[in-house]
Parts: structure tokens; C-alpha cells; sequence
């Protein structure tokens, strides 16, 4: 067998296979006659049927063949994979090239698929098909900026030449005077750098870029200024006196608007609000009391935030006051203040807040907030704290609205440790009392002259009766919980008679009696809940009058108890709570099956509602509900008094109406 297997090469070399040297046949065959052996053979020839294939062989890149048996092949590179190449970057050795077609050559940019020679050229200063022109913006007037125009040239350097552009910015192109490289020259109708029109049309006699409208002193002049007021002497009718007007300001600093920034420097000096927002241009513009007449018909913002570290000129966030008190003495008549949240307190005797001017005070905010509507009283609390050692507020002014504070731990040795007012046009937006001091009123003291209208306020706690009324209490969502004796007194004193007037009110778990009514009160879609006190009631009636109309009373002592007075209910829904002494038409007495008693608000407190199907469903009178619920611009038409995103429909239900939802 040995024998036999040694014939086979030779035989087949006598057709004319070439032999390598001498030794074994097997060993020295060479096919292609390039002078190596097949691998197969133990030579080198990776392809012996093939003669430009072999050791020494030099690599033709793209052909996907190893042409000098290393193991690799050379292969284009086309890094961007747009199907060319770039002819001067060297070939890559790879064990095998990628699959597909061979890369073709002509690729400017390889690293950007949008660029080779199968595009077109269609944006200003690419060469995208590689041709080595490109598209330029025509620049009639040579000076290196083109026009808008949809005319363009074709350029060969890059539209660096005569007549091309890679801008289209020239608002003249008839002539090189006028291109965003020139300079802006006062006093012509020519805009030369194309910005923002013509710098003073209207005429800039002396050069100064000043126009003649807002120069204080419009003609040429040597710049003498004898009495140094800024203006000189050629304008100055006094050039001896730096206040020639006897304003109060030098000449050359006239501030007509005061709004901080000097006439000479603005295009409408006698406007305090260019953008009419309401807010005046500088914080301190508004500024009464300067003797300059009329007062500027902006107001001013100032900020406050105890955080910031250091106390700024409270004219923005990042300068903003440390302290309540700092704002307060800076503001004027009509001004807001933003405070950003964090816990305020004082030391001494004094208030921790004391608004001494008609103003607008806003909490909730993080310190950063550009509008109203970004902030979040709710997640950030800003409180005024008495420490229980002096009264959290005093307000002392007419026309005062506070808007998302918590008055906390303030303490009186009489009346209004929360807050005491005694002035007119006060208004509490979001805000929430917890637990202040005082022997009456120690959440909230309205004293005999005042006038305070609440919304979506809240009353937490408080020694003595938590809210004290002398004078004028109107509310619109009001909720008075756990006070420690009496929720609300509506007093009187000498020929005073407090007066208060509430819808939408919640009174639950008082000390003592829930409200009590020496003076006037009229009560529409309330809540009295759980006014458990035995000498007490829900509503008590000792030598005033009220009315009650579409209101829940739940397992109270007694729902009303007049001593003296008298009580008018109409459409009340009640459950646990008896009536004695009042006058009650279409009333419901229900079971605790036709209520329902929900939780919500901050803090949380129960939430009485009809339950589906409850007997007070239907009981009310119409006619009593439209009446009462239309002095205070309602309709409970619109509103539910069950527990369910409906309206109610004729007839009118008994007892409160909420909003519609569950919520």
C-alpha cells in the first residue's frame, strides 16, 4: 500500500506538474508555478491555483483575497457606511472584509454619511458630492456677507472669493457701508450693522449716541461743567448749580419715573413699567415719598428668604431681605412682597409680621419661582412663628391681602395671638392658623373697625375661642377645628355689633360651642360636626340673630340653642344634633345611614356628605336655597350634596352643598 499511494504524484507529475528540488514528491508540488507550494503540500501557497497569490505577493486592497497568505486581507475603510471611501486613507489589514460591496472611492468626509459623490449640493458652504465646489450666498457689494436672497453662486475656494458669502445677514447689499461688521452710526435713518434698525432717526446733533429725544444736552459742547452735575455747561442753564430745577436731583441724574436707571439712559423716560407688567422697572421706583407728583402707576415686588445668607436690597431672589421686618420698612403703598419658605421668627416684644401699608403678601414659594402660579404653598410651608412669647401678626393697614402663610405658637396676653386687625380691606387667601394664644380670638381677633374677608383658610386649635368677630367677618371656605373653647364668637361691643357671613364653613370638635352669635350672622352650606361640649352647641344664639339655610349638623350636643335671640334654619340635614329654641322649616332628620363622613384637607378633618339614597334627598325648599345662596353668588344648582361628581336638581336637597367630586 505504501508502494502504490507513492505512484499516485508521480503519475500525475508525468502530465506536466512542475516539481520543486528533489526529495518526496508530495512535499515539492507547486501548481500555479509561483515557486511556493500549496499549504497542503507544507508550502506557503495559500492558493496554489492562483500565481499572484502567495508569499511576497504585494495586497490589492478591496479584492477580498489575502494576496500575500498572512492571514489578512487589505480592505477600504468606509467609516461613515455610505458606500465610499476616502482614497487617502489607508486600506485596514482585516481577517476578512465586511460583507457587501466593495467601497467606492470619492468620499471627502468619511465620517459623515451625507457627504460622498452620490449627493448634491444643497446647503451653503458644504461640498456634500465631493466635487470641490460649493454653493455660496451671492455678496453683490463684496463686503463678506450675502443677503436673503435665494440666489447663489458656485465656488471653487470655499466662498472665500470676489462677490460669495457663507452669511446671509447683509440688509443692504448695494453697498459695503452696511453689513453686521460695520459700526452703528448715530443720528442717520441708515442702519449699519444691520441690528436693530437706526440708532436715533430722529437726530444725534452732538455724536454722543444719545439721541436729541433723551440727551439731556443736545447740541456740541466743549465739556465744561462747572458745578459738576453731570450736565454741561452749553445745556446747563446754571451752570453753578447742580439742581437747577430744585427737584432733589442733580441735572445730570433727572429720573422722571424713578425708576433707577437716569433719563439720558432710556428710551422712554417717563414710563416706570416699559413692559407693563405691573411691577415697576427698578424695586425702588415706586416711592411716594419723594414729593415728586403724580405716584408712579406701577408697584414694586420685593423678595424675601432667610435662606439666601446674607440680607441683599430685597429686589429680586438672590438679593432678597432675610427678614419680614426689612420688607415691611422698605415697601410702599400697593407693593407685593414674595416670601420663599422656611419658619420666621423675631426677637422681642414686637410681631413677628407687622404690615404697616396697604400691600400683598405672598408665601410658597422655594426661592426661585418667576410667577405666582409656580409656587406651592402646600409643599413649601412658609410660617411665621411667635414662639409662643409674642403675637405672629398685626395688621395695622387698609387693603392688605396675605396669601399662603402658616401663623403658628403666637401668643397675646388678650386678643389675637394668630393675628389681629382692625382696619379695613383685609383679605387671608390659603392661609392656615395652628395653635395660637390668647384669652379670645387666639387664632384670629377682627376688632370693632375691622373687615377681613377669608378663603380656603383654616383655623387649628387655640386657647380660648379660636376666632373672635367685633367687626366684619366674611368667608368663602373657612374650616375651624379642635378649638379649645369656642370655634367662632361673634360679639358685640357697646353699639357695635359684630357681623359675620360665611359659605361653604366647616366647625368641628370645639371646647365649648361651635359659633356663637351675640352680634348678626348668616351662614349658608355649613358643616358643624362633633361640638360635643354639654353646656354647648353646634350654633349658639345668646342676644344676636342668625340664619342658617342648607346646613349639616352630626352628632353635636345640640344642633342650635338660642338663649336669647332668635335663629332662622331652613334645609338643614341633621343626625344626633336636637334643635331647641329655633324657628326650622324643611327640616330632615336623618339616620347615620344617610350620611357618609369623608377625610380630606391640611390637616385632615372629616367631611359629612349624604349618603345615595338618603332621606334628605329632595327635603330642602327651593325657595329658601335660592335666596340664601345667592347673596354670596352661588347656585346650588351646581353644586352636591352627596357623595359623587353630580349637580343637584330640583328640589334642593337638605343640608350642605360642596362642590362637585368626591374630594
Amino acid at each position: 500500500m505504501r508502494r502504490n499511494a507513492a505512484l499516485l504524484p508521480l503519475l500525475w507529475c508525468m502530465t506536466g506538474c512542475p516539481l520543486i528540488g528533489s526529495g518526496h514528491y508530495e512535499d515539492k508540488i507547486d501548481v500555479d508555478g509561483d515557486g511556493e507550494a500549496d499549504v497542503k503540500w507544507g508550502g506557503a501557497d495559500c492558493d496554489d491555483s492562483d500565481p499572484a497569490v502567495g508569499p511576497g505577493q504585494t495586497e490589492v486592497a478591496g479584492n477580498g483575497v489575502d494576496d500575500d497568505c498572512d492571514g489578512t486581507q487589505a480592505c477600504f475603510v468606509d467609516a461613515d457606511s455610505d458606500g465610499f471611501h476616502d482614497e487617502g486613507q489607508a486600506p485596514a489589514l482585516l481577517e476578512t472584509c465586511p460583507p457587501g460591496p466593495t467601497p467606492r472611492p470619492g468620499d471627502c468626509d468619511d465620517h459623515n454619511g451625507e457627504i460622498n459623490p452620490g449627493e448634491v449640493d444643497t446647503v451653503i458652504g458644504v461640498d456634500a458630492n465631493c466635487d470641490g465646489e460649493v454653493l455660496c450666498y451671492l455678496d453683490a457689494d463684496g463686503d463678506g456677507h450675502g443677503t436673503d436672497q435665494e440666489t447663489t453662486v458656485t465656488s471653487t475656494s470655499g466662498c472665500t472669493g470676489p462677490n460669495e458669502a457663507t452669511t446671509a445677514d447683509d440688509c443692504d447689499d448695494t453697498t459695503d457701508t452696511v453689513s453686521p461688521s460695520q459700526t452703528e452710526i448715530s443720528g442717520n435713518t441708515v442702519d449699519e450693522d444691520c441690528a436693530d434698525g437706526p440708532l436715533c432717526p430722529g437726530g444725534d446733533a452732538d455724536g454722543d449716541a444719545i439721541c436729541d429725544a433723551q440727551d439731556e444736552c443736545p447740541v456740541a459742547d466743549d465739556g465744561t461743567d462747572a458745578d459738576g452735575d453731570g450736565v454741561v455747561a452749553a445745556c446747563d442753564p446754571d451752570d453753578g448749580d447742580e439742581d437747577s430745577d430744585d427737584d432733589g436731583l442733580s441735572d445730570g441724574v433727572e429720573d422722571a419715573d424713578h425708576d433707577g436707571v437716569v433719563d439720558a439712559g432710556e428710551t422712554d423716560p417717563a414710563d416706570p413699567d416699559t413692559d407693563d407688567d405691573g411691577i415697576c422697572d427698578h424695586p425702588r421706583a415706586d416711592n411716594e415719598s419723594d414729593g415728586i407728583t403724580p405716584a408712579d402707576p406701577c408697584h414694586t415686588r420685593w423678595f424675601v428668604d432667610s435662606g439666601v445668607g446674607t440680607s441683599g436690597d430685597g429686589s429680586s431672589w438672590n438679593a432678597a431681605f432675610l427678614t419680614l421686618a426689612e420688607a415691611d420698612a422698605a415697601l410702599s403703598a400697593g407693593d407685593e412682597v414674595w416670601v420663599a419658605a422656611a419658619t420666621y421668627r423675631s426677637t422681642g416684644i414686637p410681631p413677628v409680621l407687622s404690615v404697616n401699608h396697604a400691600s400683598s403678601w405672598y408665601g410658597g414659594f422655594v426661592g426661585t419661582e418667576a410667577t405666582i402660579d409656580d409656587r406651592d404653598i402646600r409643599a413649601n410651608e412658609t410660617v411665621v412663628d411667635g414662639q409662643s412669647g409674642r403675637p405672629a401678626s398685626v395688621v395695622s393697614a387698609d387693603d392688605v391681602t396675605i396669601d399662603g402663610f402658616v401663623f403658628r405658637g403666637g401668643s397675646a396676653a388678650e386678643r389675637g395671638g394668630g393675628m389681629a386687625v382692625n382696619v379695613t380691606g383685609v383679605s387671608l387667601v390659603g392661609v392656615r392658623f395652628d395653635n395660637n394664644a390668647g384669652t379670645t380670638g387666639s387664632n384670629l381677633e377682627v376688632g370693632p373697625d375691622g373687615a377681613v374677608a377669608v378663603s380656603d383658610t383654616v383655623f387649628v386649635g387655640g386657647a380660648g375661642s379660636s376666632v373672635h368677630v367685633l367687626g366684619e367677618l366674611r368667608a368663602q371656605g373657612m374650616v375651624v377645628l379642635d378649638a379649645e373653647d369656642i370655634g367662632i364668637d361673634v360679639d358685640r361691643q357697646g353699639p357695635g355689633i359684630g357681623r359675620f357671613d360665611a359659605t361653604d364653613l366647616d366647625v368641628q370638635t370645639s371646647g365649648s360651642s361651635g359659633l356663637v352669635v351675640r352680634g348678626q350672622a348668616d351662614v349658608v352650606s355649613a358643616t358643624f360636626y362633633q361640638n360635643l361640649d354639654p353646656a354647648g352647641a353646634a350654633v349658639g344664639v345668646d342676644g344676636g340673630t342668625v340664619s342658617l339655610t342648607n346646613v349639616t349638623f352630626y352628632d353635636n350636643t345640640r344642633a342650635v340653642a338660642v338663649v336669647t335671640g332668635t335663629a332662622d334654619v331652613a334645609n338643614a340635614a341633621v343626625f344626633a344634633s336636637p334643635m331647641s329654641g329655633a324657628t326650622s322649616t324643611f327640616q330632615c332628620d336623618g339616620q347615620a345611614s344617610d350620611f357618609t363622613v369623608l377625610t380630606g384637607g391640611t390637616p385632615p378633618w372629616p367631611r359629612v356628605v349624604l349618603a345615595g339614597g338618603s332621606a334628605c334627598i329632595d327635603a330642602g325648599d327651593n325657595a329658601a336655597a335660592d335666596s340664601a345662596f345667592t347673596r354670596f353668588g352661588a347656585d346650588w344648582r351646581m353644586m352636591t350634596t352627596v357623595d359623587g361628581p353630580s349637580m343637584d336638581t330640583p328640589p334642593v336637597d337638605a343640608g350642605r352643598h360642596y362642590l362637585p367630586g368626591p374630594g
